[in-house]
């Protein structure tokens, strides 16, 4: 059986700066950056005290058909991204048996530490009784699911970095093997905590470059001293590519192919074999082996190991014409969001698709010898692009990547 052609129609954002795609791009083509000093909590005594978050402020409140106190801030700011990609897909009604896949590493993360901080200071009685559905992982599918009246399957997935690209991947299988005609996919995180900024601080992978925060993530850069937790959350519609042009919708790209595997060697440590097979899985997925696209959304956190490993990974793949390749490190100015990054750096890659300018790797100072590829230094530029990839690499060795085209 030929398999059906899967295509975006629609996208979503909510990004530290608001609501609203257009707004997050217009950050990153301009090579601007969402990090700041983080104001959610006392960061004093604390290495690392910046990271790209969001103001809960800025979040309007759920009209929620149940409580609001149910929902923590990852599944809040989830909806509203899947709100703006079904309103940009021009569907009036949400359609109601689709389905519906979302990734996040650590949703709920934020209400899960402030808890634990009551129960350990004040005693049990002043635990949340909302905790349990407020840290539930699925809790975003569901907030959505309740609120959009969307009565297709949900799945919920939680692959450390990969997960949201896990999620786009498995919605294209979906619909690709007819077992679904729209999928809403995408992911959803706001892991900056105190408990788990600490955490990441004793795993020695955070940037400390706190007086000039909108510097301190510099992938593939020489000089790069680690990640910056990111917050945020993307949503796209995907539909049956004949049954979206047949309703007339605008199609933004399409997702040609995807591919997943696992390192199965070490928890911390990428494996530039793996990555290196996970992007030619992807490719002959895609009908596409041997292909050098034109463009390639890095997962690029700044870590010293992991921007040399894929680095190697892509010259391994594509040989002499990895160095005609433009490579984005777009967590450069958004942070690393975790499981949701795989979702935001494929709105960001359909949307330089759509207007023709390359999005910047921010901060790159100092060449890396061993990082030697085109990474479109500083500064957007344009470049029309036909064939593009997003990789994700999580810890845990899962791996992921989405092929897409116009």
């Amino acid at each position: 059986m030929s398999r059906k052609r899967v295509v975006v129609t629609g996208m979503g954002v909510f990004s530290p700066g608001g609501a609203g795609k257009e707004l997050f791009w217009n950050v990153l083509k301009c090579g601007q950056s969402f990090i700041s000093p983080i104001k959610r909590f006392d960061t004093s005594g604390y290495r690392t005290r910046i990271a790209a978050t969001i103001d809960e402020n800025m979040v309007p409140a759920v009209n929620s058909k149940t409580d609001p106190n149910l929902w923590d801030l990852t599944a809040s700011i989830a909806l509203i991204a899947v709100k703006e990609a079904l309103n940009d897909a021009g569907w009036e009604e949400p359609p109601r048996e689709a389905a519906l896949v979302l990734g996040s590493a650590v949703a709920g993360i934020v209400s899960l530490d402030h808890q634990f901080e009551n129960f350990y200071t004040r005693g049990g009685r002043f635990v949340m009784p909302y905790t349990v559905p407020r840290i539930m992982l699925n809790a975003p599918a569901a907030l959505i699911s309740i609120e959009l009246g969307i009565h297709g399957p949900m799945y919920m997935l939680g692959t450390a970095c990969s997960s949201s690209s896990q999620a786009i991947g498995l919605g294209h299988r979906l619909i690709a093997t007819g077992l679904a005609r729209q999928c809403i996919v995408g992911g959803t995180e706001c892991p900056v905590s105190p408990g788990h900024l600490q955490a990441w601080d004793r795993l020695r992978a955070l940037s400390k470059d706190n007086e000039t925060p909108w510097r301190a993530c510099r992938p593939f850069s020489r000089n790069r001293s680690g990640l910056v937790l990111g917050e945020g959350a993307a949503g796209l519609l995907l539909e049956e590519r004949d049954a979206a042009l047949s309703r007339g919708a605008r199609v933004y790209g399409e997702i040609l192919g995807y591919a997943s595997n696992s390192d199965a060697r070490e928890i911390l440590q990428p494996s530039t074999q793996s990555q290196k097979d996970c992007i030619e899985s992807a490719l002959q997925d895609a009908g596409r082996a041997g292909v050098c696209p034109d463009y390639i959304s890095a997962h690029g956190t700044a870590t010293v190991d992991g921007d040399r490993k894929e680095t190697e990974a892509i010259k391994a793949c594509f040989g002499q014409g990895a160095a005609g390749i433009a490579v984005s490190g777009t967590k450069s100015m958004t942070g690393h969001t975790l499981g949701a990054s795989g979702a935001i750096s494929l709105v960001a890659t359909l949307l330089a698709m759509r207007d023709g300018i390359l999005p910047p790797t921010a901060n790159l100072e100092e060449r890396d010898p061993e990082c030697d590829l085109d990474y479109v230094a500083n500064v957007s530029r344009p470049g029309n692009i036909s064939l593009a990839l997003v990789n994700s690499f999580g810890f845990g060795g899962c791996n992921a990547v989405l092929v897409v085209g116009p």
